[in-house]
Order: C-alpha cells, then structure tokens, then sequence
C-alpha cells in the first residue's frame, strides 16, 4: 500500500470519526437531557456509578494493548490474524478479571444493595469492551478507520437511545443500565463480522502465551497512560459517590457529561493519525 492510499484511508476514517462521533455525542446528551427530566437524582446517581466504573474498567482491562495493535497491524496488515487469533482469549480473561474487581469494589464500599445488582448488570459490558477494542484496533490498523467509527456509533447508540426506552417504557433507571451492557455485545458481534469479512482475522480463537507476553511488555508504556486516562476520567465521579450523597454525585457527573460533550473533536484526529505514524 503506498504512502497515498494510506493518507485517503486516514482521511475516510477522519472524517468518519467526526461526523459519527458527533452524532454519538449527540445522543448521549439526548439520553442525559430526557433522563434526568424522568428520574429523581438518587436513580440517575446510580447509573453515573456504574457508567463510571465500567469505563474505567475498561482503560484496566485494555493495559495499552490497543495502541500496540495499532502499531504492529499499521506495519504489516496480515499480522491482525495472529494477533487476535493468540490474545481474544487473554482479552476476555482480563475482562472478566476487572468485572470481579468492579463488583469487589461496590460490595466492600459499602454501596447499597441496588447498586450492587446494577453493577453486576451493568458490569457485563466490560469482558465484551475488553474483547472489542483488540477488534477495533485491529481495523484501525488495516486502516478501516470508517468501519470502526460505524461500529463504535453503532454501539453508543444502543446504550444512549436503548437507555431513553427503557426509561420511557417504565423499566427505570435498571433498564438503562441494562443497555450499557448490551451496547458493546452488539458491537463485539458487529466488530466480528466487519473482521471476518475484510480479511482482518481468519483463524479460530486460541491463546498464544508467548504471543500475549510479547503484547503485554509493549503495552506497559500504555498502560501507564490508559491508568492515568482511567483516573481522569472518571475516578472523580466514583469518589464523590462514596463521600457524598447521590443527589450531589448526579449533579457532578451531568456537569462533567457536558464539558466531556466535545472533546471527542480530538479522536477525529488522534486514530489516523496513530494508523499513519
């Protein structure tokens, strides 16, 4: 592929990222507006906790490897078949590690009982998040930027407007929860077809343990920059829910939603530019 094809498929996936991202963020300001004009605090406090717990159990579980795919996939395509093919499995395993950590948290930090059981709801996002970002850096590799930035809006679309139906069907705030969950399983299968179809990964899951290591030791300057992103993020959120009341937790959170409103502009920008260096 020459320097050229390489520029346009950045340019594509660019431009593709603004325009969905705008629309993704969209939406999520469209579920916080109607939520927040359905529900007291207190419910919307509880969906705040599990939101922010399950993003930054994901920068946990991702360890930088996503960077790193990127990296090896941009210099040789045809190593993404080995690469997810040796390390779905690590991925799912350390999912399913940071689900348990999660829900450790939420039972000794003395939480009531029904954020406990959103949380275990909820918490099922995060071995699916774990698995679909190796996907995901996978195509941005292959330079299928496009693809992703489809994936990735499909998938906030599913928690942000599958949130405001559950609310609006009487579900409650669970039922919102519940779509946190669901959002990236439909992206993962998404993300599974899209690799299937282009080439990206043809072989059958397994683990590779040299392979997998290999990932890890390249990832650690990554993984102290995802840590540190997990902390910004949203560790603010979680601490304010343990020292303060919900009313206040959900009043934080919805300030911190708006001014996180457009600092996706710098994704647009950020992966392409990744694939081309």
């Amino acid at each position: 592929m020459t320097l050229s094809d390489d520029a346009r498929a950045a340019a594509r996936g660019g431009t593709a990222l603004l325009v969905l991202q705008t629309g993704a963020r969209a939406l999520g300001l469209l579920f916080v507006a109607y939520v927040t004009r359905r529900l007291v605090p207190a419910q919307f406090a509880r969906y705040s906790i599990v939101a922010s717990l399950v993003l930054m159990a994901n920068f946990f579980a991702d360890f930088g490897t996503t960077q790193v795919f990127v990296r090896r996939i941009s210099r040789d395509p045809d190593e993404s078949d080995r690469l997810l093919g040796g390390t779905l499995t690590a991925s799912f395993a350390a999912g399913l590690v940071a689900y348990g950590l999660t829900l450790m948290f939420v039972t000794v930090a003395n939480y009531s009982s029904a954020i406990v059981t959103d949380m275990a709801i909820g918490g099922l996002a995060i071995p699916a998040m774990s698995m679909l970002t190796s996907l995901l850096a996978a195509l941005d590799g292959r330079g299928l930027i496009a693809r992703r930035a489809a994936i990735t809006m499909g998938q906030t679309s599913i928690v942000a407007l599958g949130g405001v139906a559950a609310v609006y069907a009487g579900l409650g705030i669970r039922g919102a929860i519940a779509a946190i969950a669901v959002g990236p399983w439909a992206g993962l299968l998404a993300a599974l077809v899209i690799a299937r179809r282009a080439g990206a990964w043809r072989s059958a899951p397994g683990f590779d343990w040299a392979l997998t290591m290999s990932v890890v030791r390249s990832a650690m300057p990554f993984a102290v920059i995802g840590a540190s992103s997990a902390f910004v993020a949203r560790f603010d959120t979680v601490l304010v829910s343990v020292v303060s009341s919900s009313k206040q937790t959900a009043t934080y959170d919805l300030a911190q939603r708006l001014i996180e409103a457009l600092t996706y502009v710098s994704a647009a920008i950020t992966a392409p530019s990744l694939f081309i260096l």
